[in-house]
């Protein structure tokens, strides 16, 4: 019940079962607890709530997400700046390695995207795929959370473990204004995956004519 009423917002209804119950935020059986849900649903006043009743702040799902991930993913500011103020860790990676800016960077949350980086030393932290927040912004074409991740990112256009890079992602969903960013940062715009791909070899697999052009026109400069 704790967890049905922290997910819906029912304020009245938490505050009666943290009276009566012993565990003030159990695990249900994906090892959620009604402080993740109610951080994924924006539901701040019952995230205080909750807090004050326990010593665990940062509460791990069986996937190793936290409340700061399940905020981040679904684009809850509020929520998620409140936990921000309250946490050790601004920026905890899931077992999977999965943190929450890469949350925010696969959903365009440019706010909460622009709250970790004011708060973080390591930018381009990698997931168990080798993955950075900028391959997550490149792929879903997020232009302006992609922008500032990467001003503060030293390397411009990383590599996964697979040797593809944000650029070869952009290209290949046909990302033509992210392509045209990426390729004004760096020097190589033909870099190769481990099986020798190049961002202009997805294009013109995929049917991005459009990214295909740009790509030729950038190589003909220079």
């Amino acid at each position: 019940p704790l967890h049905f009423a922290a997910r819906n917002g029912q304020m009245d209804i938490c505050e009666m079962i943290l009276k009566e119950v012993q565990d003030k935020n159990p695990n249900n059986e994906e090892g959620q607890t009604p402080l993740h849900c109610a951080a994924g649903n924006g539901h701040r006043d019952i995230c205080k709530m909750i807090v004050q009743h326990i010593k665990e702040k940062e509460p791990k799902d069986k996937f190793g997400s936290t409340p700061l991930h399940a905020a981040a993913e679904n684009g809850q500011y509020l929520v998620f700046r409140y936990f921000m103020g309250i946490v050790e860790d601004k920026n905890p990676k899931d077992s999977s390695g999965k943190t929450p800016l890469h949350w925010a960077a696969e959903r365009g949350h440019l706010n909460i995207c622009n709250l970790i980086l004011r708060n973080i030393q390591e930018i381009c932290t990698r997931d168990d795929s080798g993955r950075t927040p900028l391959h997550c912004s490149a792929r879903n074409g997020h232009i302006l959370v992609h922008e500032n991740i990467m001003k503060m990112s030293k390397d411009k256009n990383p590599e996964n473990k697979e040797g593809f890079t944000p650029l070869h992602l952009a290209a290949a969903h046909g990302r033509f204004e992210l392509c045209r960013l990426i390729m004004d940062a760096i020097e190589d715009i033909f870099p190769k995956s481990k099986g020798k791909t190049t961002p202009l070899h997805l294009a013109a697999q995929r049917g991005h004519h459009k990214v295909r052009d740009l790509i030729i026109t950038y190589a003909a400069r220079s």
